[in-house]
């Protein structure tokens, strides 16, 4: 993990060193990087989700000058599990060149794609396989880019994008949504396209409570219940979506399953535990009870 980030002698450091001291020493320091980095990974996550969710092109690329080059791989991981679409996210540095990292979604081979974009001169240079590539590209080619891969994704799809298909890690109870859980998770990171989050189900939730938060209501705020306890929840760039309908609708006394991830809620220095919502279903029957 902190090789993202430029640590990455550190860990064989630690490895073969035969001091104690000095093991301990570079423990903490790797223990910081690793914070570090997913504090740069989750701003500009939800930097790239804001960016992704005003794009109306079926394969999602994002820039920006100030994203670390480290962490865009697990971004673009992070986006495409979200839209349920190819994202590719670009950190571009001063000189107008950018490094890229996208993942696929089935059906659209990403690392053929990103090579014949090599081949056609719109990159300078890329590869990788069916679900995940990485690349470099001038700023001034990224329109190019965008027009070339949406053609062929069409292509590759036959003209039919797939609808979203989530996979969950297992049911979770808002009783069982306590610290020591997201603690566990922390230690399974860090997550990638080969390691995914992992993501749960809290089934039969009531919405106590809701209401869009943030620059123009972007994201809504929201309190659940599934009876062994209450939970607050947030899902980013929902307002003016279905996803943030459903769950405003929910309020009137209508159960939701609810998909999304273990957070700890750190705004403004916090610590208390949150729910990430990704998407929501209206279970068979779900009236109001």
């Amino acid at each position: 993990a902190a090789g993202r980030i430029g640590g990455s002698g550190l860990g064989v450091k630690l490895l073969t060193c035969n001091s104690s001291d000095e093991a301990a020493g570079l423990a903490l320091r790797l223990d910081e990087m690793n914070r570090e980095r997913k504090q740069i990974g989750e701003g500009i996550r939800i930097a790239a989700i804001d960016r992704a969710a005003e794009i109306v092109h079926p394969v999602l690329i994002m820039h920006d000058r100030s994203w670390h080059e480290g962490v865009i791989g697990i971004v673009a991981g992070r986006v495409r599990e979200r839209f349920g679409k190819p994202a590719l996210v670009i950190a571009m540095n001063d000189d107008g060149i950018g490094k890229g990292s996208g993942r696929s979604i089935a059906g659209f081979r990403l690392g053929n794609a990103i090579i014949a974009a090599h081949q056609a001169g719109i990159l300078e240079g890329g590869g990788g396989h069916d679900m995940a590539a990485g690349f470099t590209v001038r700023a001034d080619k990224i329109d190019d880019l965008q027009q070339f891969l949406n053609d062929r994704l069409m292509a590759d799809l036959n003209g039919v994008i797939p609808q979203t298909m989530h996979k969950a890690s297992g049911l979770l109870s808002i009783a069982g949504c306590k610290p020591d859980l997201a603690d566990w998770l922390d230690r399974l990171g860090p997550f990638g396209s080969g390691n995914p989050e992992p993501r749960f189900v809290i089934p039969d939730c009531r919405i106590k409570s809701a209401k869009f938060v943030g620059e123009a209501g972007a994201h809504l705020s929201c309190r659940l219940d599934d009876g062994s306890g209450t939970l607050n929840a947030i899902a980013f760039q929902a307002g003016g979506t279905p996803l943030g309908q459903a769950v405003a609708d929910a309020r009137d006394g209508h159960y939701l399953h609810i998909l999304g991830r273990v957070r700890r809620d750190r705004f403004r220095g916090g610590n208390a535990m949150q729910f990430e919502i990704d998407d929501v279903a209206v279970p068979p029957l779900a009236f109001a009870r």
